[in-house]
């Protein structure tokens, strides 16, 4: 506050409706003045910030950024550039409460990816996610070698291992010999492990077991 002969000056620092109330003597006035944000002076990351999730999602936690004045009072109408990435908006427009909320679709390939927000006039601020690799899984047969009697049935163990979250349950089945092989179960969920059990066919002193999901995850022993 200033005084100035009989007029009063004031600052306010923060938006919203202001109340002044003047006495003299017994006399008393009230008067409400609205106060309005100043200009732009910072743009911030609110949240969505430091995620990681599987490469070519979008990501569970939208990005929230604000623009605020000086004095820390959200700004509207601000246009927020967005760059380094696939935002479900590159220029979206702050509502009443200074900010915007924008969804991230990471890239198809593991990578950290930095990102920036900026508007007119103002420093950029940069971030940072994280596209991991995509869940995924593995098939292990064991032991890699086993001997087997003439005439008798072997019996190996195929394990199905998950990377990166992968929890869905993969069908078997013995792609080498495509004969006289089964599994059991022949459906594994991630962790779990079935017997392959297979009998020699020829007269060939060795012979190569192969279980197969698809073309991509298979496994092999002698």
């Amino acid at each position: 506050w200033t005084q100035s002969g009989n007029a009063v000056t004031f600052t306010p620092q923060r938006a919203g409706n202001v109340s002044v109330e003047a006495s003299y003597g017994t006399a008393m006035a009230t008067l409400t003045l609205p106060v309005v944000a100043a200009a732009p002076a910072q743009v911030q990351v609110l949240a969505g910030q430091n995620q990681q999730q599987a490469a070519g999602t979008v990501l569970r936690q939208p990005m929230v950024i604000g623009v605020s004045d000086g004095f820390g009072n959200p700004v509207a109408g601000v246009t927020v550039t967005l760059a380094g990435g696939v935002f479900s908006d590159a220029a979206p427009v702050t509502g009443t409460d200074g900010t915007v909320s924008v969804s991230l679709r990471l890239p198809d390939t593991a990578t950290a990816v930095t990102l920036t927000a900026t508007a007119a006039g103002l420093a950029p601020v940069s971030w940072q996610e994280t596209a991991l690799p995509p869940p995924d899984y593995s098939l292990v047969l064991s032991p890699p070698e086993a001997a087997v009697a003439p005439g008798a049935a072997g019996t190996l163990n195929v394990e199905m291992v998950p990377m990166g979250g992968f929890a869905s349950t993969v069908a078997l089945h013995c792609l080498q010999p495509a004969t006289g092989c089964s599994i059991t179960p022949a459906t594994l969920a991630p962790g779990q492990t079935a017997a392959v059990i297979g009998y020699p066919t020829g007269n060939q002193p060795q012979q190569t077991v192969v279980v197969a999901a698809d073309g991509l995850h298979q496994a092999s022993a002698d």
